[in-house]
């Protein structure tokens, strides 16, 4: 699993990225993130988390600070009753699941982008909850 919370890291990884699909759908989040008003700014209200596959819920929360896998505020679980997904909205693209997190009244946020190999618990919780995006 790789953070990228700075403008320079997330440049490199929307421009220089060899996974075509996954630095297509980073530099439309990074270009869209980009301020109207001060367009030469350096992003500074996101993040983007590419996980591996076998990223595992309490790694991915570690990690993140914050969880996935789980509501943030309830703290249940996919599997048990009452569970209600807190991510903004969960894309499906060919090889990446895309899920967009608003992490305070700022607005600032992460995406997580999370591959289709692997069947671990994240994966399939993408798989059961991910409406299919458009990729730029």
């Amino acid at each position: 699993m790789k953070i990228y919370r700075d403008h320079a890291a997330l440049c490199c990884l929307a421009y220089l990225t060899p996974e075509a699909e996954l630095s297509a759908l980073v530099r439309r989040v990074y270009i869209s993130s980009r301020s109207i008003e001060y367009p030469d700014e350096p992003v500074s209200l996101l993040g983007v988390a590419v996980l591996d596959p076998q990223t595992l819920p309490d790694e991915a929360e570690r990690q993140l600070g914050f969880p996935v896998a789980r509501n943030r505020w309830t703290g249940i679980g996919p599997n048990e009753e009452g569970f209600a997904p807190w991510w903004e909205i969960i894309e499906s693209f060919e090889h990446w699941y895309e899920l967009t997190f608003v992490l305070s009244d700022d607005g600032s946020g992460m995406v997580v982008y999370v591959p289709k190999e692997g069947d671990g618990e994240i994966t399939q919780l993408c798989a059961t909850y991910a409406k299919e995006g458009a990729c730029p």
